[in-house]
């Protein structure tokens, strides 16, 4: 399936739905990509995610679609790399 000019297979589509569960249960949606591991999390309406580090950046956003389009990992928007994203768990 194409979203927003991006392949995803089941798997990706699984994940995405995962990602949206999180939300909707208050969970981390934690990841990991290219040997480093991230976290979004869902607090008062807003969406939070960084990398699991000491000092790391936190990045806010509106929603997931503003997550999908304005979260930047390696130069690239958090939605082109959920082919790559090696495993992911809810917490």
């Amino acid at each position: 399936m194409t979203k927003n000019n991006v392949i995803y297979d089941e798997e990706d589509l699984e994940m995405l739905s995962d990602l949206k569960d999180a939300k909707e249960n208050g969970m981390d949606f934690i990841f990991t990509y290219r040997g480093n591991s991230y976290r979004i999390e869902f607090v008062s309406g807003i969406v939070l995610a960084y990398m699991e580090k000491e000092n790391a950046t936190e990045f806010r956003f509106q929603n997931i679609d503003d997550l999908m389009e304005h979260y930047m990992i390696d130069g690239e928007p958090f939605k082109t790399i959920i082919p790559e994203i090696d495993s992911y768990y809810l917490f």
